[in-house]
């Protein structure tokens, strides 16, 4: 494990892309490569958080490359922020994760310069895109985006993103529109970031009066025009119905957060049950106002949606899912985080990572739709909320798996045909070695933390043990030791040496040397800002 935290700081290392700071734009790809990442962007995290007035940025992505010693900063920065979000659905293994990282860096320094319109709605632009780029490529620790997001929403408000814009002095109204549609991704960002770091969104709907966008396309805001706009009714699909849906559910997804997330929240089963209820309706709605544009909404829209609203479960539910596997007053939240689960791993683990032979006959039994390649290649390549609700999932399909095998050996289960002898019970088992084979396909990917796929592997080492009736802490010893050794194979071919030069020794000696007469000052607290106590 030293030897391959070795290897890993030694990977990231070799990504660092020699650069002058201040100087951008020193990594461009080609102009094949930039429109293919730039499609891939546009169809995909555009579509789901509208940052982009797609149209104008067209226009000016076209003037670069006619031009590009004359084109502003700032659309240097979003253009290469848009790379770096295209460039995790460009291969399988992630191969342009350094330019991807660059581009990131570049963005870094350029809004913490002094010189960078950070009060523009370019400015805005440019940190929604950053904060989306940094969670999702760059892997961020939680707590660290929920910091950034707060700068984020205070930079919103200090352009009054937070007032409707009837509220404001005399503005073009597609001016307007852009203005709600930001502060809309805003609070996206915001409550995402407060999932990832177990904090508070510190606003409330009562601190903003800005209403939702209209059922508008693109092509119907003319920043030229002092007329009104005529919004489409319901029943039209336009750039921003998703958006205006997604919106509609945002009241209760706040309210899953401040409850699970808030330090003097009184937690309750009955009060969990009751947001559980409120945002199982929310999504209902949700579902019904998009029904009516199923043949419009791409597979990548619908898993990543799905997504969203099964991590706000998992929030809620996850707590009292390990208490229901004794007593079977919780029982709903045990069925509720199984069957996202399961939702999430159909749509996530391709059989492309490993061919399972009744995976794929469950798939065709259950008509359930093919895997979106866009989707799977995120939840592969990305980090940040694609790789932990997976994560999240798998570990509760173990768990119920486990679950299910201890029932069967003390003889709690009627059925007699053996530990797997329901079509659920090998259902979960396949996803469980499917789920192994992801985590260390993301390895190949660029994934530096190995820690994944050892410990996935080691489940799956220690489940298979109790089906077999071996000794599970071997099993699961042996497997461990195995898995580090097969991760730190794989690292070193990924950094292209045969040993690390530094070892785990010498790294303990120079940490000896970062002594501090009072740990307050310098210990990472980190891990004491969650504040859902699990039940007992």
């Amino acid at each position: 494990m030293q030897s391959c935290k070795s290897l890993s700081q030694r990977l990231q290392q070799k990504r660092q892309i020699p650069w002058v700071h201040g100087e951008y734009g020193t990594c461009l790809p080609s102009k094949e490569t930039a429109d293919i990442l730039i499609d891939k962007y546009l169809r995909t995290f555009e579509t789901v958080q509208r940052i982009l007035h797609v149209p104008t940025f067209r226009r000016e992505y076209r003037m670069f490359w006619e031009n590009q010693s004359q084109a502003p900063f700032d659309f240097l920065i979003k253009m290469q922020l848009c790379f770096s979000l295209g460039a995790c659905l460009y291969d399988d293994i992630f191969s342009l994760r350094p330019q991807a990282l660059q581009w990131i860096r570049e963005a870094s320094a350029w809004t913490e310069s002094f010189d960078s319109p950070n009060l523009s709605i370019s400015g805005v632009q440019i940190m929604c895109l950053l904060s989306l780029a940094q969670n999702v490529v760059q892997e961020l620790i939680g707590d660290r985006t929920w910091i950034r997001s707060g700068a984020l929403i205070r930079l919103a408000m200090a352009i009054g993103l937070h007032r409707d814009p009837t509220k404001l002095p005399s503005m073009p109204a597609a001016q307007g529109e852009m203005r709600r549609r930001l502060w809309t991704t805003v609070l996206e960002l915001a409550l995402s970031s407060c999932l990832d770091a177990g904090g508070t969104l510190l606003i409330s709907l009562r601190d903003f009066d800005c209403m939702l966008p209209m059922n508008l396309d693109d092509t119907q805001l003319d920043f030229d025009d002092n007329g009104d706009l005529l919004a489409s009714d319901s029943a039209t699909y336009t750039d921003t119905t998703l958006q205006i849906a997604l919106a509609q559910t945002f009241p209760a997804r706040l309210a899953i957060a401040e409850y699970a997330n808030g330090f003097n929240s009184e937690q309750s089963y009955d009060k969990t049950l009751r947001l559980a209820a409120d945002l199982k309706s929310a999504t209902t709605r949700f579902g019904e106002s998009i029904k009516v544009h199923h043949a419009k909404i791409t597979d990548f829209q619908r898993r990543y949606y799905e997504m969203v609203m099964d991590r706000y479960m998992f929030m809620l539910h996850i707590p009292y899912a390990t208490v229901a596997l004794k007593d079977s007053a919780f029982l709903l939240s045990r069925d509720t985080c199984v069957d996202a689960a399961l939702r999430l791993s159909y749509a996530a683990l391709d059989s492309r990572l490993m061919p399972d032979a009744f995976l794929d006959s469950a798939r065709a039994a259950m008509v359930v739709t093919a895997p979106c390649q866009d989707y799977v290649r995120l939840v592969l390549c990305g980090a940040g909320l694609f790789r932990a609700t997976q994560t999240q999932a798998l570990m509760i399909i173990a768990a119920e798996l486990h679950a299910r095998l201890v029932n069967w050996s003390e003889g709690a289960c009627l059925d007699t045909t053996g530990p797997l002898g329901t079509l659920r019970g090998q259902e979960l088992l396949s996803f469980l070695r499917v789920g192994v084979e992801w985590t260390k396909c993301r390895i190949l990917a660029g994934q530096d933390n190995i820690k994944d796929y050892v410990f996935q592997a080691a489940i799956l080492a220690g489940i298979t043990a109790m089906i077999e009736g071996g000794s599970v802490k071997e099993a699961t010893d042996n497997e461990g030791k195995e898995a580090c050794i097969k991760a730190k194979a794989l690292l070193v071919n990924l950094v292209g040496d045969d040993e690390p030069s530094n070892t785990g020794q010498a790294g303990v000696a120079e940490d000896s040397w970062n002594f501090h007469a009072n740990d307050f000052w310098t210990a990472d607290w980190a891990d004491c800002t969650g504040s859902f106590v699990i039940p007992q």
